[in-house]
This record gives structure tokens, sequence and C-alpha cells, in this order.
């Protein structure tokens, strides 16, 4: 969403929607974060933030606000407003505006204070005629249900390609996973479209969750426990930023796990050597799989 409001061609866009109006609109942003503070992934810090960018944006709108609403510049510095006098004030605003209005909100499922209450607001600010609106959202079902109908576009369809090409890249050229691989043809693709469909469109995740499938690599862990990584890989940026600081106490989990498999098979005194090898090693218990000839009784 960033991106798309600091893009040059924005403001131009805008107004060839509207050819034949002379003022260009406002841009008004807002970018919920549930990891920041209150006024970051609330309903009054995205009503402050966005009249506070009308006010700054158009000084004639603050005038003709504080003309229309006797009382107002006589207020504390101090006052505190109540969400009803803010969404009040929102919609005088935007309604005496000459301009169009046209907002951008992101990340509606950081949202702190009960999903239907923001969409009350956005619905309100939507019978405008002078209002655009443009939000963005992990794909909830609240959000699916309510934009149902309304023009869209899904991340991961727009990232797919991209995606894949880097998992391709970075994971699946290197030869110590092709030769992971030489037994398991298909299994290549099914790990890059497992990670397409957990990725969600969301690359910072991709390269988080490929990182910490190399770090396998560079173990040397065989490919179930490579699936496993990525099985355990959460679905959160944040979660598997986490997961990767205590990487260290995960692995040493994972590899005495797996060491106190090899003891085991050493102490039962009837595994020979060539079958703890077998044991250890599947590729060849692929080759001993495929090598063992069948008793039909």
């Amino acid at each position: 969403m960033n991106l798309i409001c600091c893009d040059s061609r924005l403001e131009r866009y805008l107004s060839q929607a509207k050819p034949n109006t002379a003022s260009t609109p406002l841009v008004l942003t807002f970018f919920f974060w549930n990891a920041g503070n209150v006024m970051q992934k609330s309903a009054r810090g995205l009503l402050q933030s966005l009249l506070y960018q009308i006010f700054c944006q158009d000084r004639t709108i603050l005038q003709a606000v504080l003309s229309s609403r006797l009382g107002l510049q006589d207020l504390s510095p101090h006052h505190v407003w109540s969400l009803k006098q803010l969404k009040e004030l929102l919609k005088i605003a935007v309604t005496i505006s000459s301009r169009r209005c046209c907002f951008f909100i992101d990340g509606l499922d950081e949202f702190d204070e009960g999903f239907w209450e923001l969409l009350d607001m956005l619905d309100s600010l939507k019978q405008l005629a002078n209002v655009k609106i443009c939000v963005s959202s992990r794909p909830l079902h609240v959000f699916e249900k309510s934009f149902e109908g309304q023009a869209k576009l899904r991340l991961q369809d727009l990232t797919r390609e991209s995606i894949s090409t880097y998992v391709k890249h970075r994971l699946i050229d290197d030869e110590r996973v092709k030769r992971l691989l030489e037994r398991k043809p298909d299994s290549s693709d099914n790990l890059i479209r497992n990670i397409l469909e957990r990725a969600q469109g969301v690359f910072l995740w991709v390269t988080l969750v490929v990182n910490d499938l190399w770090q396998g690599v560079i173990n040397n862990d065989d490919w179930e426990m490579l699936l496993q990584r990525l099985e355990d890989c959460p679905g959160e940026v944040e979660q598997v930023y986490e997961r990767m600081w205590a990487r260290y106490q995960g692995d040493l989990k994972r590899y005495k796990e797996k060491a106190e498999y090899y003891f085991r098979l050493v102490l039962f005194k009837e595994t020979s050597l060539l079958q703890f090898t077998i044991c250890v090693r599947e590729e060849l218990q692929t080759i001993y799989e495929d090598s063992t000839p069948c008793m039909e009784e």
C-alpha cells in the first residue's frame, strides 16, 4: 500500500478518473500496526490521523469546519475528543471539501477494537459523494464477505511467479538439494507449491522461511527434516523472526531427537552395521525398498 501511495503516478491516475475536476484530490493514508502503540491500531488513531492530514493539506477546510461548528475554537488544546465527535468531524470535513478525498487504509486485520466497528466507519465514508477508498488486509472471512463484489487484487496472484523463481534459484537449484531430490522427482514442485500457498503473497515470509530451510541444508538435514522445518514455520512474519532467533535451541532439540534414535539403534544388539546404515540414510532406504523382492503367499 505504501508503494502505491508514494508512487508519482498516483495523482495523475486519480485526476484522470475525474478529468473535469480542476483541483487535485486529497490523498489520505493510514497504516494499522497491531504491534505498535494504541494510536496505531485503534479507531481514535485512524480518525485523528485522517483529520490531521485533511487539515494540513487544505487549510480552507479547517477554516470552514471551525466556522460551521460553534464552540470548536473555544475548546481547550487538551480536550479529549470522543469517537462520536471525531466521526462527525471527519464527515463534516469531507463533505465541506471541494476536492475529492481518496483514502488508502492498510492492514485492516491489524485493527484492535472489533472489525465491525471499523467496517461501519468505512461504510459511512463510502456513502459520501466525493470519496474513494482503497483498503488492504489479509484474507479474513469478515472482510471478504463485507467487500464481496468489489474490485480487488490478491497479492499472491501478483507475486506467485516471482516467489516461485526465488525459491527455485535460492534453494532448489543448489547441488546439495538436487542430490536430496534425485529419487523424489516431484518433491521440488510440491515444496514450491506448499510455500506459495502458505506465503499468501508475502515475500518477506518466503525469504525468512527459505533462509531457515537453507540452514537445514547446511546442517545436512535429509528431505524429511527439511519438510518438517517448513511445517514448523509459523504463518506470521513476526513469529518466523522469533523462531529464527531461537533457531539454535530448536535445532539442538531436533538433532538431539535424531541422535537419540541413532543411539537406540546402536544399543539394539541385533542391528547389523548394514541395517544401521540403511536406517540412517534415506536414499539407501529407497534403494533397499526397490531391490527387496516381494514374498508371495
